[in-house]
C-alpha cells in the first residue's frame, strides 16, 4: 500500500490531456438544393410511372444517376473539425477580450463564439484524409463563419461546449448487435 507521502503524481496523469469532440462540416453545401430539386423530379416520375403503370424509366434512372453523383461530390466537401475542451482560465480570458472588443469595437454577441472556437480548434481532416494539427486566428475563424453559416459553426460550438462540460465516455450504442449464441449468453 502506498502512503500519501509516496504517492507519484506523474505516474498516474502523465498522459492526462483535455477532452477532444468532432464535428463533420461540408463546405458543398450549395449542392443541397440541386439535390433537393433532383429528389423532387424523381418524385414526379415516380408518380408518372405508376400512374402510366410502365416497367422502366429512363429519366427517372438519368435522375437518380445525377443525384447519386452530386451526393459524393457533397460527401467529398467534409472536413471534420477537432475542437478540444477549454479551460476555466481560457474561458475567462476569452469572456475578457470579448467584452474588451465590444466595449471598444462594438463587437457583436456572436464573437465570443468565434473566440471560443479559434482557442478550441486543434485539428481538421478532410474526407478520407488524415487529420492535420491546425491552430486558427479569430480571422480565419470569422471568415470560416462566414462561407459555411450559422448552423455548421453552431455544430461545431455544440462538439466544443460537449469537450468543456461532458464527462469524457464512450458510447458504443451505435455499433452493429449480434444476437444469437455468437453473442453469448445473455443475448
Amino acid at each position: 500500500m502506498t502512503t500519501p507521502e509516496e504517492f507519484d503524481f506523474a505516474d498516474w496523469f502523465a498522459d492526462a490531456n483535455l477532452p477532444e469532440q468532432s464535428a463533420d462540416i461540408f463546405t458543398n453545401a450549395a449542392l443541397l438544393g440541386e439535390m433537393a430539386d433532383l429528389q423532387r423530379r424523381i418524385d414526379v416520375e415516380v408518380r408518372v410511372q405508376d400512374a402510366e403503370r410502365t416497367a422502366a424509366s429512363p429519366a427517372k434512372d438519368r435522375l437518380e444517376d445525377q443525384w447519386v453523383a452530386l451526393a459524393k461530390q457533397f460527401e467529398a466537401s467534409k472536413i471534420t473539425v477537432y475542437v478540444r475542451a477549454l479551460t476555466g482560465a481560457e474561458r475567462k480570458a476569452i469572456r475578457e477580450a470579448h467584452d474588451l472588443a465590444q466595449k471598444n469595437d462594438g463587437e457583436e454577441n456572436s464573437g465570443f463564439v468565434l473566440r471560443c472556437l479559434a482557442a478550441s480548434i486543434v485539428g481538421m481532416k478532410k474526407h478520407a484524409g488524415e487529420r492535420q494539427p491546425v491552430t486558427l486566428t479569430l480571422d480565419q475563424v470569422t471568415q470560416l463563419h462566414a462561407r459555411i453559416g450559422d448552423a455548421q459553426i453552431g455544430a461545431i460550438h455544440d462538439a466544443q461546449l460537449t469537450a468543456t462540460n461532458g464527462v469524457p465516455t464512450v458510447d458504443a450504442d451505435f455499433l452493429r448487435k449480434l444476437s444469437g449464441p455468437a453473442a453469448g449468453p445473455e443475448s
